[in-house]
């Protein structure tokens, strides 16, 4: 039989005999966390330039077709300068041209003389150039002034440079020379020397199956099974229709579609870390300076992609030399 308050003093003899066993430890055994160290690594700026994490060296090439469409000319002409403005604000190096739906008529804008991401002005400008061919010669050609204007102006393609095109008609195509969507899209492969991947070819297009009434387009026809479609489907790109409502939120989505496409590819340049990391704590480094972390539109230099594990430059034009290196800091 336990004394009166036994048990109680049995667990209180129990307590300190603890309390005195753990004071014996080394001060940092029980009561101090080690902190998380970061992480360093270094990359030469040459090879995220040159896309050795990718497709592409950052470069994008952008051809639009723009056909007469007097019906949809003003919408047409608005819902382009929106999707401008957000281009313009999300890439800098790139070199774009306009061309219509004839092979009788010169290039509208960027084949002859470049138009740049250093032109002064580029959203007015190129409005300016999409207007003129709404207006400009309406002979109903697709893959024949496309052809035939990259062949006539070689320069305007810039080497490992990705080449974004979007055509744009209301109505099917008359080319007579090239009408398979087969040979064109060879003939585009192997003008980025066979690498289909450096090849998109986006589609506006007005036609009875887009929604489109006859008031809208000229002449009555099926986008759906059109070579068109053959040629945009291959190479992964999308159409959309020239009679929605809103047809400028049409033309902006084109730019999403286009930013998730080519996120680690030509739009940008992409530093893969290799294992998983905290992006709250990423950090990156260009002669010893930290770099601004944000969209380009809001002056940062670059983003980080968890989906990817990756820094994501907006470019690369801080970095003149090819032996230049990049330090990315970050803890697991």
């Amino acid at each position: 039989m336990y004394e009166e308050g036994g048990p109680m003093m049995f667990r209180l003899m129990f307590l300190t005999l603890f309390a005195m066993l753990g004071c014996s430890k080394p001060a940092n055994y029980l009561y101090v966390d080690q902190p998380i160290p970061f992480h360093t690594a270094t990359f030469r700026v040459k090879d995220v330039a040159t896309g050795a994490h990718g497709s592409g060296n950052g470069q994008l090439d952008v051809l639009w077709l723009v056909g007469g469409m007097t019906e949809e000319a003003g919408n047409f002409a608005a819902g382009a300068s929106k999707w401008m403005d957000w281009f313009v604000a999300n890439n800098t190096n790139w070199n774009l041209a306009i061309i219509g739906n004839s092979i009788q008529a010169p290039p509208y804008l960027g084949m002859s003389t470049p138009f740049t991401y250093q032109s002064p002005t580029p959203s007015k400008t190129f409005t300016a150039g999409v207007t003129s061919a709404l207006n400009g010669p309406d002979d109903e050609m697709i893959f024949d002034p496309l052809v035939q204007n990259l062949n006539r102006y070689p320069n305007f393609l810039t080497s490992g440079s990705t080449l974004l095109i979007i055509l744009s008609n209301d109505a099917p195509d008359f080319s007579f020379q090239n009408t398979s969507a087969q040979a064109v899209l060879q003939f585009l492969v192997n003008l980025k020397g066979g690498d289909q991947n450096l090849v998109a070819v986006y589609g506006v297009f007005g036609a009875d199956d887009l929604g489109c009434d006859f008031s809208q387009i000229d002449g009555g026809w099926y986008y759906h099974g059109s070579q068109v479609e053959t040629l945009i489907n291959a190479t992964g790109g999308k159409n959309y229709s020239l009679c929605d409502t809103d047809f400028g939120t049409s033309l902006q989505s084109i730019s999403g579609d286009l930013g998730n496409r080519f996120h680690n590819h030509a739009f940008f340049q992409t530093l893969y870390l290799g294992e998983t990391v905290n992006p709250a704590t990423v950090t990156v480094y260009f002669h010893n300076q930290a770099m601004p972390q944000g969209p380009a539109s809001a002056g940062g230099q670059w983003q980080f992609d968890p989906q990817l594990n990756a820094v994501v430059f907006n470019d690369m034009n801080f970095a003149t030399g090819d032996v230049e290196d990049v330090t990315v800091t970050y803890k697991r």
